[in-house]
């Protein structure tokens, strides 16, 4: 069975660790992933499994975001494979 026990929000430090702060919108984060940037980025685009905060309640699956974690999009269903809780 499926388990999220532990699980938080993703965190980023710009500073080499010396703070952090929530990434917003994440919930329960279970791996992050790097791709290259988007066009015209010079950061990396960031993935996640997990659950984040949506506007009608959590959501769960895969995102990206190519903006350092401001915005989401969904790019996978609840879970891949068809695990769930």
């Amino acid at each position: 069975k499926f388990t999220d026990t532990g699980m938080g929000p993703l965190y980023e430090s710009k500073d080499g660790g010396a703070t952090w702060t929530e990434v917003p919108n994440t919930e329960k984060i279970i791996d992050i992933a790097f791709g290259a940037p988007a066009p015209g980025n010079n950061f990396p685009t960031w993935y996640v499994s997990g659950q984040m905060r949506g506007a009608d309640g959590p959501l769960r699956g895969i995102f990206r975001s190519i903006d350092r974690g401001a915005t989401w999009e969904k790019i996978s269903g609840p879970y891949p494979m068809g695990v769930s809780k």
